[in-house]
């Protein structure tokens, strides 16, 4: 790849955020990031500073649902430095050039794990312009560099400070690897737990069992199946497995009042 000139930072999980910025900074590579992020790398004086509105002409809206998700991030990322045509049209339609994108999800594991949660905080929750983001940056790993896991900053930093602003094909391989894992893992886990409400709402409630019971008795599912049925990839099947783990527990364990007592 060619030295990093221009990154996009745009992360949930500020850990580091601000070293890592300060350190590509140092390279001299103009930093683009959005809302709290940019908000953040602000307050902490970090330089080469840009908000993604200023390049896309376009302000962040919907309740920060549209920011990143714009032509002129897109291309940036997606163009092919070895295609003429390429490079053509992102100067035609003045697209600059995004050669590293570090970017974190939002937190639906995290939502998802406290029963208390509502399905709006839920849903909201559910990062689109994120791992689009990164899987961009991975498809065109060999001119990107994408970071997604914030125990990288550190040795990104330094490889970068190493070898003048370049990482090398070795690197930006295993990082885009780690990308389609980490996206891979999430959206399986958006899935369960969409199958795990979709059991939770057919399941009927004319049992004698308040609703409390039901989310404790099928969570308690959704977590089994998270250890045992995560190598599963069929949701139809997955939804079956739920069903009749759902069904065990009905009739062994509610009848004695277990769960009953413990809620």
């Amino acid at each position: 790849m060619a030295r990093i000139e221009r990154a996009l930072l745009s992360v949930t999980d500020k850990t580091g955020i601000v070293d890592f910025a300060r350190a590509l900074a140092q390279l001299g590579v103009e930093i683009l990031s959005t809302g709290g992020t940019h908000r953040v790398l602000k307050e902490a004086g970090v330089p080469n500073l840009r908000e993604v509105a200023e390049v896309t002409e376009f302000p962040e809206m919907l309740d920060g649902r549209v920011k990143t998700m714009h032509p002129r991030i897109t291309g940036g990322i997606l163009a092919m430095r070895s295609k003429p045509e390429h490079m053509a049209a992102l100067a035609e339609h003045k697209i600059p050039r995004i050669d590293l994108v570090c970017v974190n999800l939002y937190q639906f594991e995290k939502v998802a794990a406290n029963r208390a949660a509502e399905l709006q905080e839920l849903i909201e929750n559910i990062d689109i312009g994120g791992p689009a983001m990164l899987r961009s940056a991975a498809k065109n790993f060999k001119s990107v560099a994408v970071v997604c896991n914030p125990e990288r900053y550190e040795e990104i930093a330094k490889e970068l400070e190493t070898n003048s602003g370049i990482l090398s094909d070795a690197v930006l391989f295993k990082l885009a690897v780690e990308v389609y894992e980490r996206t891979s893992s999430y959206d399986n886990t958006i899935a369960e737990f969409s199958t795990f409400i979709a059991v939770k709402d057919s399941f009927k409630a004319d049992e004698g069992y308040n609703d409390d019971i039901i989310t404790t008795l099928i969570l308690f599912c959704w977590l089994t199946a998270q250890t045992y049925f995560k190598d599963i990839t069929d949701t139809d099947l997955r939804k079956k497995l739920y069903e009749r783990e759902l069904q065990k527990l009905e009739e062994e364990v509610l009848p004695f009042g277990f769960i009953v007592d413990g809620v």
